[in-house]
């Protein structure tokens, strides 16, 4: 009887001691996550938001630059939605500061054409292509961004860079940045990681 009662609290401790390990891990998981920033008053934590960096890019989003013959060696995309009060804000911003035109892309959603085409107007200074909806669209769901304004950095279709537009720096420090500096990893040309 006592050799059972023996095992039973052995089994027992040991069934304690996977479950606490298991807890210690997954609490260890979220705060290197950075679990441990709360999210802003709406709820969700824009640092956080698209694709991992880096990351390859995704095919549908990849199929949209191949389709409008956009290169994407060192791109800079940024996303504005016509729905998105301070995007119209950051568009002018954003517009005025780029200094390479060839190396940027400018992707606009929205539903209300009118809207759309009032954004268009505000990033036309750029000298920078403009890809709207259904591209544009497709371009945004494929990283799986929630919140604009929003800059990747694409580099041999790789995403090395994000950054949600909180003021014009956030777009200058991202262009500025050397590819090097942005690029966590090596990435080789035929977009293997080495």
């Amino acid at each position: 009887m006592t050799d059972a009662l023996l095992a039973a609290g052995l089994a027992w401790l040991l069934v304690l001691t996977v479950l606490m390990t298991g807890i210690i891990r997954y609490v260890g998981a979220i705060q290197a996550a950075g679990g441990s920033r709360q999210p802003p008053e709406g709820g969700f934590l824009v640092d956080l938001d698209g694709p991992w960096v880096p990351s390859a890019l995704p095919k549908r989003a990849g199929d949209v630059l191949q389709r409008n013959g956009i290169q994407s060696e060192d791109l800079i995309v940024t996303f504005f939605s016509s729905g998105c009060a301070p995007c119209f804000d950051r568009a002018s911003q954003v517009a005025s500061q780029v200094v390479d035109p060839d190396r940027n892309l400018f992707l606009v959603t929205g539903a209300r054409q009118d809207l759309v085409e009032d954004m268009q107007a505000r990033l036309s200074p750029a000298s920078t292509r403009i890809l709207r909806d259904p591209d544009a669209h497709d371009f945004f769901k494929a990283l799986d961004i929630q919140s604009t304004p929003f800059v990747v950095r694409i580099s041999n279709d790789h995403v090395v860079d994000k950054a949600y537009l909180r003021d014009p720096e956030d777009y200058r420090q991202l262009a500025n940045r050397s590819l090097q500096s942005a690029i966590p990893i090596a990435i080789s040309k035929n977009g293997g990681a080495t």
